[in-house]
């Protein structure tokens, strides 16, 4: 078997596009519901991750066939390594789908008072009035949604931050949405997107089959 195997390069592109596929199809279906949805930063990131993560393993066909186990292994470490260092830290912002940039200002300043936290927006950027809780963001419309980094100046000012992220959640739970365009869209791409690898893996299923017992047997 050679790495350029055409039912090898059909797993790979099965392995590597589906999560791509399904990503699409989870955010579609996200921005379908009537309420937005609040993740911290740090399970965003682990998730977006396990989408792009199929990409590294382009090269192991062609280490575990000239039998480059050291290789393979050093990248493996240095993989880790990455991810590790790139992992948010726990309570260092969250992201939030399915909301506009305008109605996720006014649930912020709305949590805020329900949370006795007075403060105001420099910008993008909602400060208290002590100068020690700061929330900032930045908007990706084409998927709906606000990444937040929060900037806060000891444990408890930290925990002022979670009281907030509690009053916005039950914000969401009593928002009513219509479902957007964008989330019909996200959802189309996503199942076409989806569909494209398993045709590829199903013409070379047999193929498959064979070339991984050949590469791992």
């Amino acid at each position: 078997m050679t790495t350029w195997d055409p039912a090898l390069h059909s797993l790979l592109a099965f392995l590597n596009i589906a999560p791509i596929g399904i990503y699409f199809l989870v955010i579609g279906l996200i921005n379908s519901h009537s309420r937005p949805l609040r993740l911290s930063s740090r399970t965003d990131f682990v998730a977006l991750t396990s989408v792009l993560a199929p990409f590294v393993i382009w090269p192991i066909p062609a280490l575990a066939a000239a039998r480059q186990w050291t290789l393979l292994l050093a990248g493996l470490v240095l993989a880790a390594i990455a991810f590790w260092r790139l992992l948010p830290r726990p309570h260092a912002g969250w992201v939030i789908y399915n909301i506009s940039e305008g109605r996720w200002r006014s649930a912020l300043e709305a949590a805020a008072r329900a949370a006795g936290i007075v403060g105001k927006w420099h910008g993008r950027t909602w400060q208290d009035a002590a100068g020690e809780l700061s929330f900032s963001y930045t908007t990706f419309s084409q998927l709906r949604n606000v990444s937040v980094q929060i900037q806060a100046d000891g444990g408890n000012v930290a925990s002022h931050a979670e009281r907030i992220g509690a009053r916005l959640d039950a914000q969401f739970e009593r928002m009513e949405q219509l479902p957007s365009a964008s989330g019909a869209l996200l959802l189309i791409v996503g199942i076409l997107v989806t569909l494209f690898p398993v045709w590829l893996l199903g013409r070379h299923a047999h193929d498959v089959a064979q070339a991984v017992a050949r590469l791992f047997g």
